[in-house]
């Protein structure tokens, strides 16, 4: 009675896991095709900058709301720099986390990657792709990239840090002069050990493309 059981059980679950599997498939394009395909989903865009505005709610010890500003200047493929204005002092000892966290995430030398099944995001069909670091990079673990199956830009990021730290980011975009480009973003900010959690705000505005910066203004991270 008790082999029956265990056998019965043992079907039952297939079954379940057939049915999960029926209703978010695991994409047949390959993780590194989903990363190539994100990596040009805009082609002809060299460079740009956009003015970044941002208002911060955070608790940490008590309760914060500030604004401030910033320039983010990408390059293509994926080359980055973000320069922060008037940014609150009890920020500036995790000021690099936040930085990094729009680092690019689309470098297959530093990250293995695994597709998972599909989901939907806010309606939107999504290619979901967990990247792991090939070597240790800080406190980070993973992240977990939900892509738009259709036009291949980014609708949701989430990074996994040690002690069960999160950044959870969600970018809306528009098109700008024929580019898909992010015009808002939020960002959640949850870091249990430190008793931290913060909720971001950001605006872009005034883009400027194809400026042709040259390589030394960036980071050495792309």
């Amino acid at each position: 009675m008790k082999r029956i059981n265990v056998i019965f059980f043992a079907i039952l679950m297939a079954f379940v896991f057939s049915i999960f599997v029926s209703l978010n498939p695991v994409s047949a394009i390959t993780a590194g095709e989903i990363i190539q395909k994100v990596k040009t989903a805009n082609p002809g865009l060299k460079d740009y900058r956009a003015k970044m505005k941002c208002k911060l709610n955070a608790s940490y010890n008590i309760n914060i709301g500030v604004r401030f500003k910033g320039d983010f200047y990408y390059k293509a493929p994926f080359r980055y720099k973000i320069k922060l204005h008037n940014v609150p002092s009890f920020m500036s000892k995790y000021q690099q986390t936040f930085v990094d966290s729009f680092g690019p995430i689309v470098k297959p030398q530093d990250y293995n990657y695994t597709v998972m099944p599909d989901q939907t995001v806010e309606g939107v069909n999504c290619h979901r792709v967990v990247a792991v670091p090939k070597q240790e990079m800080g406190d980070l673990l993973k992240v977990e990239l939900w892509v738009n199956s259709s036009n291949y830009i980014l609708e949701k990021l989430l990074f996994y840090y040690k002690n069960e730290g999160k950044i959870e980011r969600r970018p809306t975009y528009s098109q700008i002069e024929g580019f898909w480009l992010p015009i808002k973003e939020s960002a959640d900010f949850n870091f249990p050990s430190i008793k931290l959690q913060a909720k971001l705000e950001t605006l872009y505005d005034n883009f400027k493309l194809n400026q042709n910066y040259p390589d030394s203004m960036f980071t050495d991270k792309q």
